[in-house]
């Protein structure tokens, strides 16, 4: 069950609290919809490690190339599946963002509305990688312009200004990429925009309150790793047993170990349930994020009142 949407303004951190308990109360709901695509996911997961594992070791060790192909298609076929879940996956946890912030009575008809949409997101992650893969290049120019500057004494200083100034311009590019991008996502669930007016509005909303984004998103990342990290410990305790088991303790871990199977599929389970569970939170946290933005920045709360009073009327 969903609440209503905030009708007042919300400090951060009260946007995460709010974001996790909605996310623990809808549990029933999140693991209909996202089973399937989460199974999937797995499955072509553990296909692409048992791929690099296994058969490219295998093959890299008997020098016998015949199963490449095999293998190469394997690889692929995994690689769709992966990429394919995860799109369902990117659909309907949209269609759950905008049940979330009102825009949609349920999430049937949430859902057929995220899959009319389902190209832009596609238009969304390949915008994202473009300008990300163009900022990186053009951040790593001060460094190397740097590194011609000044004499012998003087060129570790430039160097060094090169350097921070790339790390700097990287962090802050990577950080408006990160932002922006998962406020595009909720700009495609709730408004009916084309892609370039969806990184637009993002763009637009991003900047606007860039620092309090920022630090959104930062406190956002330590509350989920803090959340997460003792749920990777089972993760971790099976893999260190077949670690020790294998000589760690007296130090003759072969070079080639590989973990067995048994260790990858449980594993790569326990991965995809506790990525089912808390995965939506940041989807919501972020939905009420965008949705804190627009009151304070364009009054939705008050234009949204008066549509509901102007409906009741007509």
């Amino acid at each position: 069950m969903f609440d209503s949407p905030p009708d007042s303004l919300q400090a951060v951190g009260d946007i995460i609290g709010r974001a996790f308990r909605t996310c623990r109360r809808n549990l029933p709901l999140i693991f209909r919809a996202l089973i399937v695509p989460t199974i999937f996911a797995s499955i072509g997961a553990l296909a692409l490690q048992w791929v690099v594992s296994y058969g490219a070791a295998s093959i890299a060790e008997s020098k016998d190339f015949s199963g490449a192909v095999g293998l190469f298609f394997l690889g692929f076929i995994a690689t769709i599946v992966l990429s394919l879940s995860g799109w369902v996956m990117t659909i309907r946890q949209l269609a759950l963002v905008r049940v979330l912030i009102g825009f949609s009575p349920d999430y049937v008809s949430a859902d057929k509305i995220m899959f009319k949409r389902k190209f832009a997101i596609l238009g969304i992650y390949f915008a994202g990688g473009l300008f990300l893969g163009i900022v990186i290049m053009l951040w790593f120019l001060p460094a190397l312009l740097m590194s011609f500057v000044g004499g012998s004494q003087t060129k570790p200083l430039f160097v060094s200004i090169g350097a921070l100034i790339t790390v700097l311009g990287l962090f802050l590019s990577c950080a408006v990429y990160a932002l922006a991008g998962l406020i595009a996502l909720c700009v495609l669930a709730c408004e009916d925009e084309t892609v370039p007016g969806i990184i637009g509005r993002s763009l637009k909303l991003t900047l606007g309150s860039f620092w309090r984004a920022l630090g959104f998103g930062l406190l956002l990342m330590l509350v989920f790793s803090v959340i997460t990290y003792p749920l990777s410990l089972p993760v971790v305790a099976i893999t260190l047993f077949d670690l020790f088991r294998h000589g760690l303790a007296t130090d003759t871990l072969p070079d080639t170990y590989k973990a067995p199977i048994y260790v990858m599929v449980i594993n790569q389970v326990w991965e995809s349930l506790v990525g089912l569970v808390l995965r939506p939170s940041i989807f919501f946290a972020f939905a009420l994020f965008y949705y804190d933005l627009r009151m304070r920045t364009e009054g939705l709360d008050i234009a949204r009142r008066l549509e509901s009073l102007q409906s009741r009327a007509a």
